[in-house]
């Protein structure tokens, strides 16, 4: 898989690429990492100040990747330097597109209670925008040896597209084999409808079914739990949900095909990556 790792030379690109470094997933030891410097500044602007400007961005990567560089050798992982000028959500979208990468690592801003519902303008264009899946790596509030302790892993499922198709893209993210898999779908139920009465049984039993077919395509993974959930709404139900189950990375999958269909990534995506205390993987078909 090809995998292209991002930092801007903050704490939380930096903690980011830090705890993608400890997962148990890596089938190469070298990874590219891109630095994006701001664009060039024109009109009345000297030039002998633009070169200064144009050098002191130049270092600024250079240290941010070097900082990268070294906690990825701590875990015998090698990095490859990278550097685009530009606007940093284009540059990194449309270099994702250039090399073919397959999966885009970006880090999300907040890491606290408080402010983890505040992500990046960076990183939500990108995971918006890729053309690949994006991982948003955020630290869990249950921060753990990730090399150590089996991975939990939460798929949320809508019950659309092919069970075969989703099962592919989690097994090719090379996860050990002892990873905890929770699949989870969530029922929406009516706002006004009272909370005991259960919605639509056949809508559950469809979702439970889907979830089977699921399940049997990560057969490899011997630690697999089921959920249908019911409540009045999708996102916040996965996002307790994920925080209950102290998941790892909770994985999404967003529906868009097209290049214009990816400027509307679902509300229920969204809202998770909003709103989870952990990682989120949006997970994305690879289309030009």
């Amino acid at each position: 898989m090809k995998v292209i790792l991002t930092t801007d030379g903050s704490d939380a690109a930096e903690q980011a690429i830090r705890w993608f470094s400890q997962l148990p997933i890596h089938s190469e030891e070298c990874y590219e990492v891109l630095t994006v410097i701001g664009p060039a500044v024109y009109g009345i602007v000297p030039g002998d100040i633009q070169d200064e400007l144009r050098r002191l961005g130049n270092e600024y990567a250079e240290n941010a990747f070097n900082r990268v560089a070294t906690t990825m050798k701590g875990f015998g992982l090698r990095a490859k330097h990278v550097q685009r000028r530009g606007h940093p959500a284009d540059e990194i979208t449309q270099y994702a597109k250039d090399c073919g990468a397959e999966l885009v690592v970006v880090g999300a801003h907040g890491a606290s209670r408080l402010s983890r519902m505040l992500i990046g303008s960076v990183s939500e264009a990108v995971a918006t925008h890729a053309p690949c899946s994006v991982l948003v790596m955020r630290e869990s509030d249950q921060p753990k040896a990730a090399a150590i302790q089996p991975l939990r892993v939460t798929i949320a499922s809508d019950g659309s597209g092919s069970p075969a198709e989703m099962a592919t893209q989690v097994c090719d993210l090379g996860l050990p084999t002892n990873t905890n898999i929770s699949l989870v779908s969530v029922v929406e139920h009516p706002p006004l409808l009272d909370p005991e009465v259960q919605y639509e049984p056949q809508l559950n039993q469809v979702m439970e079914a889907n979830l089977t077919m699921l399940a049997d395509r990560l057969k490899t993974f011997p630690s697999i739990e089921q959920h249908v959930l019911e409540q009045k709404h999708v996102g916040s139900c996965i996002a307790s949900y994920l925080l209950e189950d102290k998941s790892d990375i909770a994985i999404v999958r967003d529906k868009g095909r097209s290049a214009i269909s990816r400027f509307f990534m679902g509300s229920v995506s969204r809202y998770i990556m909003h709103h989870a205390h952990c990682s989120v993987l949006i997970l994305r078909t690879r289309h030009a």
